[in-house]
């Protein structure tokens, strides 16, 4: 099978579950990963390398170098920049 057959072939599969069809331990612990996982994004906004890697993306998706990104980042701020702080690896 062909990557892309494969492909449409998951997703008529995941279209078609249910959360009846998914046993109870199966959905406790997907949404225990679930919120684990957006725990720990919202959690690392703080960090400087975080914040770099933030900036140099939004910079990069803007389209232009330079331009501040008019969009709000995906915590729901604008973009900041990294610490210039003397002790940052900036």
């Amino acid at each position: 099978m062909r990557a892309a057959e494969c492909m449409r072939e998951l997703v008529n599969w995941a279209a078609g579950v249910t959360a009846a069809s998914v046993p109870d331990a199966v959905l406790r612990h997907a949404a225990l990963v679930l919120a684990d996982d957006i725990a720990a994004t919202v959690a690392a906004e703080s960090e400087l390398e975080v914040a770099a890697a933030q900036a140099r993306l939004t910079e990069r998706s803007s389209g232009r170098q330079r331009v501040k990104p008019r969009l709000k980042t995906l915590y729901g701020r604008w973009p900041r920049r990294p610490s210039r702080a003397p002790w940052s690896r900036n």
